[in-house]
């Protein structure tokens, strides 16, 4: 078993792959051990399989599965090897890729490189190659995160955006005729995610006034039209002559001699009779 040491010793490689491949190797080991004992040769050629499954081993662990995307105002991408490390970090501007320098998540395990890179608005997407892998890093990290499918990130590198992004990009897309894979790419997650939930808002109802409760109309009634008298010409008056007064001649009445009075007369008698007796 030295020789077996001795050859992992030799390799450069993150400690869980090289253990993985170890174990791999001396079961493979004790299997050639029960078949049939030991040769110098067969031992040397042994040693030399135990290297290329070493090898094959560290690459087979060290191969790219899963991707973490995080977006927010920036965006990046984590790819992950079957053992939870980051093997790469894919940035899309500037701000992201000036935060990767600074973290430095490569060979780091990814929930370590995923607090380093994320905030408390980053919007968390997980696709991987492996059934049910994305699901379980979801379960690991805990916390809101989506999972999506592997073809839809392959899809989203295209456009040159995460995984994430595109996945919001399409939501986006389905309620805005105007939206297109070159417009998200030049505008942030947290934008996006604005524009959607208000074209998602529901207008508040305008209150509609309650209809009182009213009698059956009654139909009204029809207006017989009343005919008009038809105008009998009336006859003009025949006009009666009016008879003219022909002017008879009046006589004049003789002029009679008028007697005095008696009462006048009898006066002076009486005045007369006074005046005698006097004397």
């Amino acid at each position: 078993m030295s020789r077996i040491q001795e050859a992992f010793d030799a390799v450069r490689a993150e400690p869980e792959m090289k253990a993985e491949a170890r174990r791999f190797v001396e079961k493979q080991y004790r299997a050639q051990r029960r078949l049939r004992p030991a040769r110098p040769l067969a031992f040397a050629a042994l040693a030399a399989v135990c290297m290329i499954a070493v090898f094959a081993a560290c690459g087979y662990l060290n191969e790219t599965v899963s991707y973490v995307s995080l977006d927010a105002e920036t965006s990046a991408e984590l790819c992950l090897n079957r053992l939870g490390r980051v093997t790469d970090v894919r940035t899309y501007d500037e701000q992201s890729r000036a935060l990767a320098e600074t973290a430095d998540p490569a060979g780091k395990d990814w929930l370590e490189a995923v607090s380093a890179l994320s905030g408390e608005d980053t919007r968390v997407t997980i696709a991987s190659k492996t059934d049910g892998k994305a699901a379980a890093l979801a379960e690991q990290l805990g916390g809101e995160v989506f999972v999506s499918d592997i073809q839809s990130f392959e899809e989203a590198r295209s456009f040159g955006m995460t995984g994430g992004k595109y996945a919001v990009c399409r939501e986006l897309m389905a309620c805005d005729d105007t939206a297109d894979p070159e417009s998200c790419r030049n505008e942030s997650v947290t934008a996006m995610l604005g524009e959607i939930e208000r074209c998602h808002a529901t207008p508040e109802p305008t209150p509609v006034p309650t209809a009182l409760p009213t009698a059956a109309p009654t139909q009204a009634p029809t207006a017989v039209p009343t005919p008009k008298p038809t105008a009998v010409p009336t006859r003009a008056p025949t006009a009666v002559p009016t008879p003219v007064q022909t002017a008879v001649p009046t006589q004049a009445p003789a002029a009679v001699p008028t007697t005095a009075p008696a009462s006048e007369h009898h006066s002076e008698d009486h005045s007369e009779h006074h005046s005698g007796s006097h004397h």
